[in-house]
């Protein structure tokens, strides 16, 4: 089976490039890490905007991010995940490093969609920042991303 040819078009075409330019990483049911070996950055679907969530098919993009460290604004707690079960730690980004990890940006592949595999029955954000961050968290840190 050969893959379609499909022209790269020469500017990005409406409603491209989206730009969201603040939300913060949630905490999901942690499947990402544990199940398939891909850690994501959940972000509330409700950040995208509905302009743009209109016009934007469920699917895989890819595009760029950039961790902005919140630490010194909010304290680190402990908080429960969407399972109700397992607990997660929101640092803010306070043990990630300066200059190699946040505030600079990266790569990352963003998926917008219900998980079938999992069955989930809302919708979902998430992004897989591609960078090797040591199994060091950023739960609760402000991101800003483009696709």
């Amino acid at each position: 089976m050969a893959r379609p040819d499909i022209p790269i078009p020469d500017e990005p075409k409406a409603p491209f490039p989206i730009l969201i330019s603040h939300t913060k990483v949630i905490a999901g049911f942690g499947r990402g890490s544990s199940s398939i070996g891909i850690p994501t950055a959940n972000v509330p679907i409700e950040d995208i905007p509905d302009k743009i969530g209109d016009d934007l098919e469920t699917g895989v993009y890819f595009g760029y991010v950039k961790i902005i460290d919140d630490s010194e604004a909010q304290d680190s707690h402990v908080s429960l995940r969407n399972d109700g079960k397992t607990e997660v730690e929101f640092t803010y980004a306070k043990d990630l490093t300066d200059g190699e990890d946040k505030n600079v940006i990266l790569p990352m592949v963003m998926s917008i969609g219900w998980n079938p595999f999992f069955k989930n029955e809302k919708k979902t954000c998430e992004l897989h920042i591609i960078h090797n961050f040591n199994n060091i968290n950023f739960y609760g840190a402000n991101l800003k991303f483009n696709k």
